[in-house]
């Protein structure tokens, strides 16, 4: 079905009441499409014993509410404004929204995430207010997931070993090349745009590939974000693997 039909990352996060943890990862995403569409397909085919747990504060949740032909241009723009300041402002009012809901005091468990990209954003212009996300971030308690140059490049790592040529495509704006080479392997994007990943191509074999592959990039552990190629959405996705990793051992010792 095509992404902008249906609502992203189903069904909602809940609070379970039970005497452990109900942790919920919350994060926002800078790419409206292709990012959501990829945390839906992981939240529906390689974590769904967790899908609970895991909570995509989407740009696109009410603007798919709205009927195509009544959209205007102002709901478009809004919907793909994806600033790194933008997705932190996006988390940030989710929280203050829905707090009611989910009770964030009261659960300090919790963690919350930015996930955004290099791309231009450290060019000479941007790059003050990009540092100014991630510091407002570590001062609100906000992890964040970077990737240089951008979510392509994770996706790429799903399919390949990263390879010397590969390295040369860092901190570069608007370059084609991950997506390329993914294509002549037959890995497509569908949809306007060519922006909505395939979930076939998203296996758990290919996920837990992608975090080995991301995490052998990062050899400084003390860098805010890859200042060479590689990406960082690693850490948040293996925070995944910890509430999976939990649950199965919640349920076998009730069994």
């Amino acid at each position: 079905m095509n992404l902008s039909t249906r609502m992203p990352m189903i069904p909602q996060p809940l609070r379970e009441k039970r005497p452990r943890s109900s942790k919920i990862i919350f994060f926002s995403c800078e790419g409206p499409v292709t990012e959501e569409k990829y945390f839906q397909i992981l939240s529906e085919k390689v974590f769904s014993d967790i899908s609970s747990q895991i909570c995509l504060v989407s740009a696109r949740k009410n603007f798919l509410k709205i009927p195509a032909s009544e959209r205007t241009q102002a709901q478009w723009d809004e919907q793909n404004k994806s600033s790194p300041q933008y997705v932190l402002e996006r988390l940030e009012t989710f929280k203050k929204e829905n707090n009611h809901i989910y009770e964030f005091d009261k659960h300090l468990e919790d963690e919350f995430w930015v996930v955004i990209d290099v791309d231009d954003h450290i060019a000479a212009n941007k790059i003050n207010e990009f540092k100014t996300v991630l510091q407002q971030c570590t001062a609100k308690g906000i992890q964040y997931a970077v990737t240089n140059p951008f979510f392509e490049f994770w996706l790429y790592l799903h399919h390949f070993e990263v390879c010397e040529e590969d390295m040369e495509h860092a901190n570069r704006v608007g370059d084609s090349y991950f997506r390329t080479k993914m294509s002549d392997l037959g890995i497509t994007m569908g949809g306007n745009g060519h922006k909505i990943p395939n979930p076939d191509d998203y296996t758990v074999e290919n996920v837990s590939l992608a975090v080995k592959r991301a995490k052998s990039l990062h050899t400084n552990p003390t860098e805010r974000w890859p200042q060479e190629l590689g990406s960082h959405i690693y850490k948040l996705v293996s925070k995944f693997y910890e509430l999976l990793s939990s649950k199965e051992i919640s349920s076998e010792k009730q069994t």
